[in-house]
């Protein structure tokens, strides 16, 4: 593996494959909407609108495939399934606030539902924890 990169494995359980297609939506989509306005830039209105709407659709798809009645597991697994779910309305609540202010960062960066974005990044963490105790397939 001189010249080619990693291949990353999907995971085979639901919430280590939902965890999975979270981190691949936020790393290739959201954080680089969410560096622009933390360093005071307005992000294009265009191209972000259809991002955010991708987006949105596969944490729809996301949401729904580990929801109650789609996904059912046992106690320690039912917490991290409701920190994922929170993890993920955190980010499109913040992300819909910042659409509705058509990302005017004067206007969203000191607003408390975007700030609430700076907390997903400890929730990953803590998921992050509580599936190595699983000894999921994907941390």
């Amino acid at each position: 593996m001189i010249f080619g990169r990693k291949k990353i494995e999907k995971p085979k359980s639901q919430l280590g494959l939902a965890l999975f297609n979270y981190d691949n939506i936020f790393n290739s989509k959201i954080k680089s909407i969410i560096k622009l306005i933390g360093s005071g830039k307005n992000p294009p209105k265009k191209k972000t609108d259809r991002t955010l709407v991708n987006a949105f659709l596969e944490m729809d798809c996301i949401l729904n495939d580990i929801s109650k009645t789609n996904f059912k597991t046992d106690y320690r697994s039912d917490k991290i399934r409701d920190n994922i779910m929170n993890m993920i309305n955190i980010l499109k609540d913040g992300m819909a606030f910042a659409k509705s202010e058509n990302f005017d960062v004067s206007k969203i960066k000191d607003s408390p539902s975007f700030k609430e974005i700076e907390n997903v990044s400890l929730i990953r963490e803590n998921i992050r924890k509580k599936m190595k105790d699983l000894e999921s397939d994907y941390t």
